[in-house]
């Protein structure tokens, strides 16, 4: 018996591979959507700030909830948005409303685009992603990764993190830190999948390369507060 669904997610074999959507979702979203223009980012190129004198908006709530569903796992391309915007549930204005809508017609112009599953037996080691930015709202940095297994993506991440850096530097190492630790995780979990590869971790941050490469220098890295 062919897989056609599982847990909502549509599933489709195609040749030597799967393809997976959630396009259901995402007509969903367009119920009362009125942007009429096909971005080509997540985002839009506004300011957001938590407006402390307005509440948490139901509907707002609500679709970024779906979003981040979706996000979790399908649609790895808006993860980080969505992330930065469930920042402000519980603060929501206007320009919040703009942002989401135009993230929404950002997900209505993509809608055929689908979650390609395609092992690659040829490629041994595991591989990981990492990047960050430095500061935001509250001081807190964000940061982003995403492992791969075969060539395959099995697991993806954007999140605030949970302490205030002092640097670029400290950013992208705390990210190296956390992705690492997570994907550890799923290797440790899923052993018998994941057994005699090698982790590759990439960064695109020289500095916390060399630091986490180098026991003397990790040393130096003690004093950050996680």
């Amino acid at each position: 018996m062919d897989l056609h669904s599982i847990v909502g997610i549509d599933v489709k074999w195609v040749g030597q591979h799967f393809r997976l959507w959630q396009h259901h979702l995402i007509k969903k979203l367009l119920v009362g959507n009125t942007n009429n223009f096909s971005p080509k980012q997540p985002l839009p190129n506004i300011e957001l700030k938590s407006d402390v004198a307005r509440q948490a908006d139901k509907e707002y709530l609500s679709k970024v909830g779906v979003i981040l569903y979706l996000s979790q796992e399908t649609r790895p391309d808006v993860m980080f948005a969505i992330n930065f915007l469930a920042h402000f549930l519980m603060a929501t204005s206007k320009r919040h409303w703009l942002a989401l809508r135009h993230l929404i017609s950002y997900l209505e112009a993509t809608i055929g685009d689908v979650l390609v599953i395609e092992p690659d037996c040829g490629r041994k080691e595991a591989e990981t992603f990492f990047n960050a930015n430095w500061g935001g709202e509250g001081l807190r940095s964000q940061h982003g990764y995403v492992g791969l297994r075969w060539g395959v993506p099995v697991m993806w991440n954007s999140k605030c993190q949970p302490c205030i850096a002092s640097s670029t530097f400290q950013a992208e190492y705390m990210a190296l830190a956390f992705g690492a630790k997570n994907f550890t995780w799923v290797i440790d979990n899923f052993g018998f999948v994941l057994q005699y590869c090698v982790l590759t971790i990439y960064s695109d941050n020289m500095a916390a390369i060399k630091v986490a490469a180098n026991e003397s220098s990790r040393k130096k890295a003690w004093n950050i507060e996680w």
